[in-house]
């Protein structure tokens, strides 16, 4: 009897969806934290990001460009991390860290679609989140870049507060909308059936 119980709390939707959630969250520290991080795979991606960086500097107008021989390897809390630098007039303006290349953002919006479940449109919705997600994510590189030319403590605070809050923001909106999707064609598919 007992046992029944706790089979029937278990198979509750938003248990097994936390029961994914953890195993993702999980085998993706295993991978990011072991594999991914210390290879240092992740270090073109951050200097693609500030290339383009770089890039848009320039056609604003300034002599931007990333400073290739001023790179720092930082050791933080999570990890050693690689930090490429944009200089204006070979004076570095902003460090581009390996965290902030969008990676995690990309693990986060899927770990939860695959948590979630579902079928429907599923290829074409990934593809626009992490478009999305990684366009969002230069623009945000791209105005703490410009920002931190005028004033560094601003650029510092929309790099913790601001952005973070649009970004995360901007995740949550995709969970929703694929929430909705997905509860559409379960509907549907409920109707059809009956």
């Amino acid at each position: 009897m007992e046992q029944n119980k706790i089979l029937d709390f278990i198979k509750q939707p938003l248990i097994v969806f936390l029961l994914k959630a953890l195993l993702i969250w999980f085998g993706w520290m295993l991978f990011y934290g072991i594999i991914f991080k210390e290879n240092q795979i992740n270090d073109p991606m951050t200097k693609i990001e500030a290339k383009m960086t770089a890039f848009v500097l320039r056609q604003m107008g300034y002599d931007a460009k990333l400073d290739e021989g001023f790179t720092k390897t930082l050791v933080r809390e999570e990890g050693k991390q690689n930090e490429l630098y944009i200089s204006i007039n070979n004076k570095p303006i902003i460090g581009i860290a390996s965290a902030c290349n969008g990676v995690e953002l990309f693990a986060l919006f899927l770990g939860f679609l695959f948590a979630f479940g579902g079928r429907k449109k599923l290829v074409t919705f990934l593809t626009f989140g992490l478009v999305s997600i990684y366009i969002l994510n230069l623009v945000r590189i791209i105005v703490i870049a410009w920002v931190s030319i005028f004033d560094k403590k601003q650029a510092d605070f929309h790099h913790h507060y601001t952005f973070m809050f649009i970004v995360y923001g901007y995740i949550l909106w995709l969970w929703h909308r694929w929430t909705i999707l997905q509860n559409k064609t379960h509907k549907k598919s409920t109707v059809v059936n009956e």
